[in-house]
């Protein structure tokens, strides 16, 4: 009786062990096998391999990112502008970029009627520092003040000589993405010493409008036509401006 109680024991307690032996273990992946992907749904974007690019801009090659005639002084470089019609022929005009909003430069001009036609054909030559100041600017106003102190030297004889302090303001609005219209005043003031005779004081109050049209990004064409009174100590008569351009960014 003691023989089978320890029989029936022993069956009993070795059973589980047996069954637990039975169960093969996880199989053991092999290192050479490549690994399986599952593919991708088409409908799911692909990841960024990482942070994204972004390219440089280079600003003059954004529609009207400057413009020469009211108050959108360039970031950054040089400035070529030339100008024929009343009264000069030609005026050429560089102008520099400082700092942001302001630009220094200089011009050469041949003047013969100081903006009056009736002194039309007194020749001279106009030597003058050109500086360029932007108030307010945003993608459709532009608004700038220019100054252009300076020297004329007459060629005619009898001669005569001046002090010049041309300034200027403009407002400029964005009509379509290549073209600035606008309008403002100039005042050529000038102190007139002829060789023969005594000096005088000339204050033209010159009105009217602009139009500037960018080409490309770097080419502007421009025409200026204003009219006033051409004040001055001797007398006033008819005054006006009227002149075509062109401005390059270098």
């Amino acid at each position: 009786m003691r023989s089978l109680a320890f029989v029936f024991a022993a069956v009993s307690i070795a059973l589980p062990a047996g069954t637990r032996a039975q169960t093969p273990p996880p199989p053991t992946p092999d290192p050479t096998t490549p690994p399986i992907v599952e593919p991708r749904s088409p409908s799911e974007p692909d990841e960024p391999a990482g942070d994204p690019v972004v390219e440089p801009v280079d600003i003059t090659v954004r529609g009207l990112s400057w413009d020469v005639l009211a108050g959108g002084v360039p970031s950054s470089g040089g400035l070529l502008q030339g100008e024929l019609g009343f009264s000069g022929l030609p005026r050429l005009a560089y102008h520099y970029t400082l700092m942001p909003g302001l630009s220094l430069g200089g011009l050469v001009a041949f003047d013969y009627a100081r903006w009056a036609p009736d002194v039309a054909f007194t020749s001279s030559l106009v030597v003058a520092a050109v500086t360029r100041y932007s108030i307010y600017r945003t993608e459709t106003w532009s608004i700038g003040l220019r100054g252009e102190p300076g020297l004329r030297i007459g060629v005619d004889s009898p001669s005569l000589y001046g002090i010049l302090l041309n300034l200027q303001g403009h407002i400029g609005y964005t009509v379509e993405p290549r073209l600035i219209v606008g309008g403002g005043v100039d005042i050529p003031m000038e102190v007139v010493i002829p060789s023969r005779g005594g000096a005088f004081f000339s204050a033209p109050l010159l009105f009217g409008g602009f139009l500037e049209f960018h080409v490309t990004p770097p080419l502007a064409l421009t025409a200026d036509l204003k009219f006033g009174p051409n004040l001055n100590t001797t007398g006033t008569v008819f005054g006006m401006r009227v002149l075509a351009g062109m401005a390059v960014r270098l």
